[in-house]
């Protein structure tokens, strides 16, 4: 949701799935050398270009990912319509760092894909909670908020870990990014820790997102008062650290028999 960096944690989550979609600003026009599958959603491939750039979607699509891009720039109605064309069943909602806080500026994409997602069955994931271009104590507000929909985390290591390595080296080598940067340093720590929230409990608690949704992007405001959460605090509510504990009794580690 939001981008690629979501993108990247669904894809740590569940590296299996069927269909990548990739909800992001960018608008219809900026999308060359794709396939039109709805008004505002795109089935790219490897010569896919976004913004007159080479698009990570596109080399996703060389990795036998069968990727889709939405553009949520576009007029509201036609987002609401692309995405119920290409997203189907259960969802794997990847956020990296953010976890669908509109504040800052740089996160609103994220809250943004959230609301146009809107109500669906699955899972949201998120990792690297707080890290730039997050606002820690935005993210905070967002976990305090949604805290009971907390389902566990993972803990992403062995050979899954360099399997997503290999991936994340793949899509650099093709078209650097800074989010891939940010993932590779943590992933070369020797895990990367995931936390898993229910998603309909997390939409449903994320009354704004709803509100976004049925106003759309040009008559929602954000409110103006600063952020004032600690996430290290919200965090340890639910046996986590920033930075990751195995030890927690809430951790869900899987490992390649489970992937």
């Amino acid at each position: 949701m939001g981008g690629i960096g979501g993108t990247l944690i669904a894809l740590a989550h569940s590296p299996k799935v069927d269909r990548v979609v990739v909800l992001r600003s960018c608008k219809r026009r900026d999308v060359k050398h794709a396939k039109k599958v709805a008004d505002s959603a795109f089935l790219v491939n490897p010569s896919t270009m976004i913004n007159k750039k080479p698009s990570l979607e596109g080399q996703l699509a060389s990795k036998d990912y069968e990727t889709y891009v939405v553009c949520l720039d576009s007029p509201w109605p036609m987002v609401l319509e692309s995405v119920d064309v290409v997203v189907e069943g259960d969802v794997v909602a990847g956020d990296m760092a953010c976890l669908c806080s509109p504040k800052p500026p740089r996160c609103f994409p994220s809250f943004k894909a959230l609301a146009a997602l809107g109500e669906r069955e699955g899972v949201l994931v998120s990792s690297l909670l707080g890290r730039p271009p997050a606002d820690a104590s935005c993210v905070a507000e967002r976990l305090e908020r949604n805290i009971h929909c907390f389902k566990g985390r993972r803990v992403l290591s062995g050979k899954p870990l360099e399997d997503y390595i290999r991936l994340l080296d793949y899509l650099y080598a093709k078209v650097p990014n800074s989010m891939i940067i940010e993932l590779r340093k943590e992933v070369l720590k020797g895990k990367l820790e995931i936390l898993e929230f229910d998603y309909p409990c997390f939409y449903e608690f994320s009354r704004d997102a709803q509100a976004l949704r049925q106003k759309g992007p040009k008559d929602f405001r954000i409110g103006m008062k600063p952020c004032k959460g600690d996430l290290t605090e919200v965090l340890k509510r639910i046996g986590v650290e920033l930075g990751g504990d195995e030890s927690s009794a809430d951790s869900l580690h899987y490992s390649s028999s489970d992937v």
